[in-house]
């Protein structure tokens, strides 16, 4: 259960233990809303720059676009966050968010 977990995580590594991952996590966030907002806005300006009328097809296109920019900007977040998340379990035990970019 989530209250056995987290007496554990408070257990082993104390109330900090809690916060792991937290830096990498928010990272990910603000870059995917960041792709995601650039993406859906930027490609609906540009087709209206060009005439394009707005519509159905302009919102699906630019949902397609806002997607692949929003997994674009955050797979660097999302890889250093599984390295940092899961180095205590391989017994590699990076002791920061810096040492698992370095």
């Amino acid at each position: 259960s989530f209250v056995s977990g987290a007496q554990r995580v408070v257990s082993d590594h104390g109330v900090a233990g809690l916060w792991r991952g937290c830096v990498p996590l928010s990272a990910r966030g603000a870059l995917f809303t960041g792709g995601q907002m650039l993406g859906y806005d930027g490609f609906k300006s540009m087709c209206k720059h060009y005439g394009i009328e707005d519509g159905p097809q302009v919102h699906f296109a630019s949902s397609i676009i806002a997607a692949l920019g929003a997994t674009i900007m955050s797979t660097p977040a999302d890889y250093v966050m599984s390295r940092y998340m899961s180095s205590s379990s391989t017994g590699t035990n990076e002791a920061s968010v810096s040492s698992v970019v370095k």
